[in-house]
C-alpha cells in the first residue's frame, strides 16, 4: 500500500486564477468542513493565457484545492465522493469543479515521521517524512488530508492513481510520500509546510 500526494503539472499545461482576487480567500479558508451551504460560483480565467498551453484534467489552481475537469470528475467521483463535495465554478472553455476534500483523518504515526514543530505552540509546521498508521481509516480513503494540516495538499491512494492512469487523465503528478512496505525504512520524503495553511499558486510542481 502507498500514499501519494497529489499535484498538478504547471510546466505542460495552464493554471486557473480567479478572475476577482477577492474570492481567493474564501478558499484559503477551506479546512476539510463543508463550504455547500454557502457557496457561490466565481469565475475563473487561464493564468498565462499568452502562452497558449493547453489546459489539463486538474488544472494547477491552488494547493489544498484540486480542479477537477468534467471528465476527471466523471472518473473518480465514485470512488471519492464519500471524501469530498463539489463545488461549481465558472469558466468559459469548459466545466470543471472546485474538489473541497473533507476527509480530514488522524493516521499520522508520530513516532516514524519527522517532523518540525513551532517553538510558540508546538504545532507542526513541516513534516519531512510521513508514516501512517495502518488504520481502517486510512485503508478505505482514496482522497484525504491529515488533521495536522486540513488547508495542505490532499493525499491519495494507489486506486485514486491507478484510476487516473487508466482513463488517460493528464495533469496529473502523484510524488509517493509512503510506502506500507517499507514502514519504518523508506524515506517518505517531502518539504511540505503544514502548520500556517499555505496555499500558495504553484508554478512548477515537478
Amino acid at each position: 500500500m502507498k500514499i501519494w500526494h497529489l499535484k498538478y503539472d504547471s510546466e505542460k499545461y495552464d493554471s486557473f486564477f480567479p478572475a476577482d482576487p477577492s474570492t481567493l480567500g474564501i478558499i484559503l479558508s477551506f479546512d476539510g468542513r463543508s463550504q455547500k451551504s454557502a457557496w457561490r460560483p466565481f469565475y475563473v480565467e487561464r493564468a498565462k493565457p499568452e502562452k497558449r498551453l493547453p489546459l489539463s484534467d486538474i488544472p494547477n489552481f491552488l494547493v489544498g484545492v484540486p480542479t477537477f475537469s468534467e471528465r476527471a470528475l466523471d472518473a473518480l467521483y465514485p470512488i471519492i465522493e464519500d471524501s469530498v463535495e463539489i463545488l461549481d465554478i465558472c469558466f468559459s472553455e469548459g466545466k470543471y469543479y472546485l474538489v473541497n476534500v473533507t476527509r480530514v483523518i488522524d493516521v499520522i504515526d508520530y513516532d516514524l515521521s519527522n517532523f518540525v514543530r513551532f517553538s510558540t505552540n508546538q504545532r507542526i509546521m513541516k513534516f519531512n517524512k510521513y508514516a501512517f498508521k495502518q488504520s481502517e481509516a486510512l485503508q478505505k480513503s482514496n482522497i484525504f488530508k491529515i488533521i495536522d494540516a486540513p488547508k495542505d495538499r490532499a493525499f491519495v491512494s494507489d486506486l485514486f492513481k491507478k484510476t487516473v492512469e487508466m482513463n488517460g487523465l493528464t495533469g496529473f503528478i502523484f510524488q509517493e510520500v509512503w510506502d506500507s512496505d517499507q514502514s519504518g525504512t523508506g524515506d517518505g520524503c517531502d518539504q511540505s509546510g503544514t502548520g500556517d495553511g499555505s496555499l500558495s499558486h504553484e508554478e512548477n510542481d515537478n
